[in-house]
């Protein structure tokens, strides 16, 4: 397949990508605030998933890129030019110098392992439906960059996670997840190889099961090791369910914490509170921590169907 790409840091996320860049020309043009820092990909690529056996999943991949850097075109915006000005179109990040931002060309090879041990199904002639199991997900990655055909990035990562999802009963129900790699031959030369989070500087969330709801797009994209922790209980109206006027509003009560680890920034938490309406629509009060004692907090809402998995 042969690709063209203009994004910077954010996984592939279907959805997901349409809303950070809608939320960002909202942003861009009510207020001159260009939170997304973008750049030209061109690349082209094969990739093969194969379930090898129930519940064990390999994906493999080849791919050449070439990266550019592109600047702002224009200033125009509804806003008043004097409010502020719009940023350069480069990522601010601790670890990052001038030369990490500039074009380059990347060949790369990966494999990623996943294996749900125990996984239940209903196989049908054409389909197979997946109903779950009683054990968390397992991954192991590998992806590497060498100096073949004359390309620039050369670096190697190896990364590691697991996740689950359990019944809580009348608890509701409680998710995690845990992830986790670092680089193993020196840190990679250019910051499109870097280690990118997925972050939010606006009021907007997609709600997606590894983000992070205060945290800056690329300030502290890791070149070195990193760790992930994501906890989500869902309640299910356990508790707003018990009082008589907002029981009618089936309103489901979530608690979150996260944790990030990286070597720039050493300790990061975010606790938060939400409501949600038919698993669809929600509201979260977020409070972030970090090593310096520096807490902040803000308001997201969001719909989940609609802003990302």
């Amino acid at each position: 397949s042969i690709r063209r790409k203009t994004r910077f840091g954010f996984k592939s996320r279907g959805l997901g990508d349409v809303y950070k860049r809608q939320i960002n020309s909202l942003y861009t043009l009510t207020d001159r605030k260009n939170f997304m820092k973008l750049y030209l990909q061109e690349h082209a690529g094969v990739s093969s998933r194969r379930e090898l056996f129930n519940g064990f999943i390999a994906d493999i991949s080849v791919d050449y890129s070439a990266r550019s850097p592109v600047s702002n075109t224009t200033d125009y915006s509804f806003a008043d030019r004097n409010k502020r000005m719009y940023t350069p179109n480069i990522p601010e990040n601790v670890n990052a110098s001038g030369e990490a931002y500039e074009g380059s060309t990347a060949f790369t090879t990966g494999i990623r392992l996943q294996y749900t041990p125990g996984q239940e199904y209903i196989s049908r002639p054409d389909v197979k439906y997946i109903i779950g199991s009683q054990y968390p997900t397992l991954s192991l990655e590998y992806r590497s960059a060498n100096s073949w055909f004359d390309t620039d990035a050369d670096f190697s990562i190896l990364k590691a996670g697991v996740e689950d999802q359990m019944d809580a009963g009348i608890l509701g129900a409680f998710s995690y997840r845990v992830a986790g790699g670092l680089f193993l031959n020196g840190t990679p030369e250019y910051f499109n190889d870097y280690i990118h989070f997925n972050g939010n500087q606006t009021f907007v969330s997609s709600f997606a099961d590894d983000r992070y709801d205060l945290l800056d797009y690329y300030g502290f994209s890791s070149d070195d090791s990193y760790l992930t922790i994501q906890i989500e209980h869902s309640f299910g109206g356990f508790i707003l369910n018990k009082v008589p006027i907002l029981r009618k509003l089936n309103l489901n009560e979530v608690l979150t914490a996260k944790y990030l680890h990286t070597e720039s920034l050493d300790h990061y938490y975010e606790l938060g509170f939400g409501l949600e309406k038919l698993d669809t629509f929600r509201v979260d009060y977020v409070f972030s921590f970090d090593e310096n004692g520096s807490i902040t907090s803000g308001l997201v809402l969001g719909i989940k169907g609609l802003f990302g998995p």
